[in-house]
């Protein structure tokens, strides 16, 4: 029953508001949707762009592992009486280790660390013991090489005074072997899988 003072609606009016209405509800989610797409399509093209500027960055790769000075060792490329440090390695280093690969040696006692290159390597894989035996390592030096490994050799520094890498015969450090260079684009989620990782 209409209200009092009120004039009765008719049923073309109720139908055209309700027309009016729905017509508003459906443009409010149509115009949302561009705008989500539109974000989307942005979203899109500003990886791919980044992924555009990433491929052509190559990123060092670096194998890790113990640096042992070894004691009374010598090699061929240590003529000179430089200490040998034997920089045991992963296997999986194994087909990427050359000689000329720079060596970042961290000796713990100052902000910089020593750089050197590798000098030769003995690409074989060894285990712990076989490696002991071979380089003749004793207590913390043998308690370090706990797995198969790959050996990359150097020397230290040859025109520093003999006493000093003395000291540090049989001392073990970090050392990282850069092996290579991999595309920056190959470390981005799901477009770094196209690249398989590879550089």
């Amino acid at each position: 029953m209409p209200i009092a003072g009120t004039p009765p609606s008719s049923p073309k009016a109720d139908a055209v508001q309700r027309y009016l209405i729905a017509r508003e509800d459906a443009l409010l989610p149509r115009a949302v949707s561009r705008r989500a797409i539109t974000f989307l399509w942005l979203l899109l093209a500003a990886q791919l762009g980044g992924a555009g500027v990433a491929s052509l960055v190559r990123v060092p790769v670096f194998a890790t592992g113990p640096a042992v000075v070894l004691p009374g060792h010598t090699h061929a490329f240590s003529e000179s009486g430089a200490p040998v440090v034997a920089v045991f390695l992963p296997k999986a280093a194994a087909g990427q280790l050359r000689v000329g690969q720079k060596i970042v040696l961290d000796l713990g006692d100052g902000p910089d660390p020593r750089i050197v290159r590798v000098e030769a390597v003995e690409p074989e894989v060894r285990g712990p013991a076989q490696l002991s035996k071979r380089f003749l390592l004793s207590g913390a030096a043998a308690a370090a090489v706990t797995r198969p490994s790959v050996v990359a050799l150097t020397r230290w520094a040859a025109d520093e005074p003999r006493t000093v890498p003395a000291a540090h015969a049989g001392s073990v450090y970090r050392a990282d072997v850069e092996i290579g260079a991999r595309r920056a684009v190959s470390f981005l989620p799901v477009v770094g899988t196209l690249f398989g990782g590879q550089g």
